[in-house]
């Protein structure tokens, strides 16, 4: 997949996710995601998750994303484009400080995996932990599932993350 567009400004779920990797670069290894396709499958939601907190506690809309808000990315209070480094540091300011101490913690194996994530998709792709409209969910069943984002496809080959992000499950 290419990351690195001339302005830095992708979609906007590329640019969530490439705003997580740049917040992994610059050492909070600990942000993660926990993507989803909503109940009706209109759309994706990827809740910011900090330190494995059970996704579903995550009530503020700062740390939310739904598809269906467009431009309006975790942090970001624009329905324009932005930049996914612009969005990484409006991720980081919206944070709290107790959430940016635990997002600082170091997990190497969990970058390494996101980083991997991020290479496997295709330009149209995005990953997906369950949908409601699509049978058994691919969390259940021991991997990421990945979908063109004109759900046009489906592959469920990618694993899930390591350590204890998803110890609330």
């Amino acid at each position: 997949m290419n990351w690195e567009d001339d302005d830095g400004v992708l979609g906007p779920a590329r640019t969530l996710l490439a705003a997580v990797r740049t917040l992994h670069v610059r050492g909070a290894h600990r942000i993660q995601i926990f993507p989803h396709m909503a109940a009706s499958g209109m759309y994706w939601r990827c809740p910011i998750v900090i330190d494995g907190v059970d996704p579903f506690s995550v009530t503020s809309k700062e740390l939310n994303y739904s598809s269906g808000g467009g431009w309006e990315l975790p942090g970001c209070s624009t329905s324009q484009p932005i930049s996914y480094l612009k969005a990484a540091n409006r991720l980081w300011t919206a944070l709290t400080e107790e959430q940016r101490k635990r997002a600082v913690v170091p997990d190497p194996d969990y970058v390494r995996w996101y980083a991997g994530l991020l290479a496997y998709l295709c330009d149209d792709e995005i990953p997906y932990l369950f949908g409601d409209d699509y049978g058994p969910s691919p969390l259940d069943s021991g991997y990421m599932g990945v979908m063109g984002q004109t759900y046009s496809h489906l592959r469920n080959d990618y694993g899930l993350p390591p350590g204890n992000s998803l110890a609330w499950h």
